[in-house]
């Protein structure tokens, strides 16, 4: 294995780790910095309101870590873009030539770019096609691409449905405390009331 293509694994590694890290190290330095301010506002609507509040502190910052892996991608992308749009407009695609263009383009097989080209570059090594053969393998690979779009997406939209939930859930069991403390208070001014 060469040592980009090792290099670049490492950083898929990194970026599949990135939300989760960042949701443990926010959250932690959320709460770290609620026990260190002296009672105030801050630390009271952290620490003594349930476990809704640390779930969605630490929803926020896996969503965040989310969005922060989506831009690293992305970022990623337009330079493997780059790379896919100089390695085909230098040398003219023939199937003796995909060979070492496959080669070329394996550091960013990864991405969407280097993947549809990588299919094109292969279908190009094993046979003469013609213009429309070409175009249906693109196509394919582009499908696959936006399919792989839309996987890496779903957990940024999972937490954009589960942040205003657990802000929900907060609010319930905030009302059910009040009007259980409610039979309380009732209990204590029975004897005055009858």
């Amino acid at each position: 294995m060469s040592e980009t293509s090792s290099r670049a694994k490492g950083r898929a590694a990194l970026l599949r780790l990135m939300p989760m890290g960042v949701a443990v190290l926010g959250t932690a330095a959320a709460f770290a910095a609620a026990q260190a301010v002296a009672p105030s506002r801050y630390s009271t609507l952290l620490l003594e309101r349930g476990w809704t509040q640390p779930v969605t502190v630490a929803l926020f910052f896996w969503g965040l870590g989310h969005a922060i892996q989506r831009l690293l991608v992305q970022a990623g992308e337009r330079r493997a873009l780059k790379i896919c749009k100089l390695a085909f407009a230098r040398d003219p695609i023939q199937p003796q030539a995909a060979g070492p263009m496959i080669a070329q383009l394996e550091p960013h097989r990864h991405t969407l770019a280097g993947g549809v080209a990588a299919a094109v570059l292969s279908y190009f090594r094993s046979h003469r096609p013609t213009r429309d053969e070409v175009v249906d393998v693109a196509h394919k690979a582009m499908d696959q691409a936006r399919d792989d779009v839309e996987l890496a997406y779903r957990p940024l939209n999972a937490v954009m449905w589960l942040l205003p939930l657990s802000g929900f859930v907060g609010t319930v069991l905030g009302m059910a405390a009040a009007i259980a403390s409610f039979d309380g208070v009732i209990a204590s001014l029975a004897d005055d009331l009858s």
